[in-house]
């Protein structure tokens, strides 16, 4: 049952008065609103939620004035009944099962044929005729691609052309629109879909981003309608809305740590004005594409987009908001024309959005998404360059738009050979690396309207098997004009490096543990995903992806594809079923390649699937920079190293910086460290522990001697913004690191009333011209914590000559 109980125990009173029901095989008079539900649930991954649905309605029940009808096609899943069946929903109290009359048995029926959608919409109009009409069609929605895929008719989907053909054959027979047509499914929001609904409906009631499984909130909206019947169509839908996000917001869904979903009301009258506003800007787009070619790829490639929980499947739909695109495009281009074309566009796009509300981390939704994908390679990948133009041939000037822009990008943006591209200079300390000694990779960049830079690291198990391991986004941003954090890369030749912590994730179940990559989605902070393959008890395996918080290093929600161009949904497993990890590796053309497992699958039980780190496994590993630019080029660097885990301690990880020439341990769990130019213009490096009770400080200034070193040192202590802050110059320590003499002085300071014990190295070194201040701190009660990881460090200190200086 849905988590809305408490709403629902208020709405009980009015349930109760509500008890007029119609005679279901009878015309009644007109009444004022009759609900059509067309509920493909021959669809056995969200079967279960959909039927919940369809509950719900039937809590709240048919009156005279709100009828409730329904055609409901199930899969062979459900031994109760598995044919197409047409309902009045009449009000009962059982969440399990639909005790409504069945007003028709119709065997088996493929919904995804417009003709089948035809008959239902006008049986329902005719039998039960109304002043006001709306269709809510529930299950699987992928935007452009289609709707409503029914099992038991080979996957077959109602397309944008059919979609069109059903609902062109219901307003001619009726003489009418309908005043409300609603997807409860995925990614329906796309302007395509809009567009295709404006002859048809008043309003739309559409998502950007996926649904989770339970879908709308009808137990908590509907009685709201038959209180008061007579509201607008505008005021239901934005009922619809507010209700919906309220219940995923407020309820397990959010408290799991899902927050993607939203939903919106869309006043199909201003879709001719956002369509004439789409024709001007692509139009000035074309005459001015070459001028604002970059500044287009940097706001498609920041803009928000959907469907991202299945990251394999995001280039498939490749739906991004429209009007944060359009304002990070304002923000990015310096030509007027296609600024005020673009403006334009944005407030005819705010005037179709009647409402909408999205939950925190879709913050730039604004309820109307396009299809674009990244670039060229993309659109032809997944078959956008040829279905697209087949199946929304009425988007022809939007297929214009993306055609210019990827021919633009094809034209400005050259082809580099390889190793012009993208080249690994060198890896420090050498071929030979651990979790003590981790890689420095030194490599450069050198290309124009550069999208992404990623390194990872693959495990070469045999000439035929890999496993990578790690792949790590290498982000370079800047600010944007109205303040907003963009990824962007220069052109140009860039020298840049990246330290690999030679570990691997590994996911298990209590049990069984399985090395594994994590996926990174861009729009999260907070979550990592894990691909692979769901195999229910005795059903059919699912491609699917784990979403896992990254603190607590937990699952909080499955979300699957049921098949090749399905969209998806979301799961709860049974205890019992099955999951098994997916291993990649880049090909020679930097396209993955996707292998099960070498391993027996993890079964779901009582207790969550986890992550966590461990060393990585011994042996012979590809280290491989991949770049990709707008146009959809991609160029690989590669280096052979070796990795040697074996008899390490792993209570520590080593950390190696090259710009200050200086390498040392500290402890495995803690944090990356950070480092950045202090305002003295020292080079400085941070690391801590979790709860920041033990920091340590490095930093390295120009220098000329010991004295300098110390007198640094001083400097650097009297800078301290703490309380109460005491050391005796006396009271310093003569020690050796590396080689170098230095000085060891211990301080004492308050923060906040709590006592903190430091230490602070100075020591010089001359092949550097270095001098470096080294300082641990630790609150008083983790004092022996803290003298353990001083100690631990300053055994372990080496210093180096950077490669640059070489």
């Amino acid at each position: 049952m849905k988590l809305r109980l408490k709403i629902l125990l208020i709405l009980v009173v009015l349930l109760v008065a509500a008890s007029f029901q119609p005679t279901p095989t009878q015309a009644q008079n007109p009444a004022t609103w009759t609900i059509m539900l067309y509920s493909t649930a021959d669809t056995s991954d969200i079967e279960l939620g959909m039927m919940l649905d369809i509950n719900e309605v039937e809590f709240v029940g048919s009156t005279d004035q709100v009828q409730f009808v329904a055609q409901v096609d199930r899969t062979t899943a459900d031994p109760s009944w598995t044919d197409a069946r047409r309902f009045l929903l009449t009000q009962d109290g059982d969440w399990q099962v639909v005790n409504s009359p069945v007003i028709a048995s119709l065997g088996e029926v493929n919904q995804g044929d417009p003709q089948t959608l035809t008959d239902f919409v006008l049986w329902a109009a005719t039998t039960y005729p109304a002043d006001h009409y709306a269709l809510i069609m529930s299950d699987h929605g992928g935007g452009w691609t289609g709707f409503g895929w029914d099992q038991s008719d080979g996957d077959d989907a109602l397309s944008m052309l059919e979609l069109d053909q059903a609902f062109s054959a219901v307003t001619t027979t009726l003489g009418r629109k309908l005043d409300l047509v609603g997807f409860d499914a995925c990614l329906m929001a796309q302007f395509d879909v809009i567009k295709l609904l404006a002859p048809y409906a008043d309003y739309a009631i559409l998502a950007e981003e996926t649904e989770p499984a339970m879908g709308w909130a009808y137990d908590v909206t509907f009685p709201k309608l038959l209180a008061n019947p007579t509201m607008t169509v505008a005021d239901l839908g934005t009922e619809i809305v507010k209700d919906y996000v309220f219940s995923y917001a407020e309820g397990e869904w959010a408290a799991q740590g899902n927050d993607r979903f939203d939903l919106g009301i869309i006043d199909l009258a201003q879709a001719a004005a956002a369509e004439e506003a789409m024709t001007q800007f692509i139009g000035v787009v074309g005459a001015n594409s070459g001028d604002v070619l970059s500044a287009m790829g940097d706001a498609r490639n920041n803009a928000l987009y959907f469907g991202g929980s299945t990251p394999d499947e995001a280039g498939y739909f490749s739906s991004i908001d429209l009007v944060h695109f359009l304002n990070l495009l304002i923000d990015l281009s310096e030509n007027s024309a296609v600024d005020q074309a673009a403006q334009s566009l944005i407030d005819a796009t705010d005037n179709l959005v009647v409402y909408h509300e999205s939950s925190t981390a879709l913050a730039d939704s604004y309820g109307v998404s396009v299809y674009f994908p990244a670039n060229d390679r993309v659109y032809q990948a997944y078959g956008g360059a040829v279905a697209y133009p087949q199946q929304v041939p009425f988007m022809a000037e939007w297929q214009n738009f993306l055609g210019v822009y990827y021919g633009t990008a094809a034209t400005n943006v050259p082809v580099l050979a390889a190793e012009d591209a993208v080249s690994i200079t060198g890896v420090f300390p050498g071929d030979v690396v651990s979790i003590h000694q981790p890689p420095v990779v030194v490599f450069n960049t050198n290309g124009q309207d550069i999208v992404e830079v990623s390194f990872s690291a693959t495990l070469m198990l045999d000439e035929t098997t890999a496993i990578m391991l790690d792949e790590s986004p290498l982000e370079s941003s800047e600010v944007g004009p109205d303040g907003e954090e963009l990824i962007d890369f220069p052109d140009g030749f860039q020298s840049n490096e990246f330290t690999w912590g030679v570990e691997m994730p590994v996911i298990t179940d209590g049990v069984v543990s399985i090395p594994t990559l994590l996926l990174f989605d861009r729009e999260s902070e907070d979550t990592v995903i894990i691909s692979g393959e769901y195999t229910p008890q005795g059903g059919e395996p699912l491609t699917a992806y784990l979403i896992f918080d990254m603190n607590t290093r937990s699952v909080i929600s499955v979300w699957a594809i049921s098949g090749t161009g399905s969209t998806p949904f979301n799961l709860t497993p049974n205890l019992g079923d099955q999951f098994l990890p997916t291993w990649r590796y880049l090909d020679e053309n930097g396209e993955y390649v996707l292998v099960p497992a070498d391993s027996d699958p993890l079964t779901f039980g009582a207790e969550p699937f986890t992550y966590h780190y461990e060393p990585a496994v011994s042996g012979d590993y590809i280290l491989t920079i991949r770049m990709e630019d707008i146009a959809g080029n991609v160029y690989l660097s590669n280096a052979a190293v070796t990795v040697d885990n074996e008899g390490l301690d792993v209570n520590y990880r080593g950390y190696t910086d090259i710009a200050m020439g200086i390498s040392f341990l500290y402890p495995w769990d803690w944090p990356t460290p950070t480092f950045y130019l202090d305002e003295e213009g020292g080079y400085e490096a941070i690391i801590s522990d979790e709860e920041s009770n033990i920091n340590i400080y490095v930093i390295a200034y120009d220098g000329a001697s010991d004295q300098d070193a110390y007198d640094t040192m001083i400097g650097y202590l009297e800078s301290l913004e703490v309380d109460d802050l005491t050391y005796d110059e006396e009271a310093y320590e003569d020690v050796t690191v590396y080689g170098y003499p230095g000085t060891l002085l211990p301080y004492y300071f308050t923060i906040d009333g709590e006592s903190h014990l430091g230490a602070v190295l100075s020591v010089y070194v001359p092949d550097l011209a270095t001098s470096f201040v080294i300082d641990l701190d630790a609150v008083e009660s983790m004092a022996d914590e803290g003298d353990a990881v001083l100690n631990t460090m300053l055994g372990s200190i080496t210093f180096f000559i950077p490669p640059e200086i070489e």
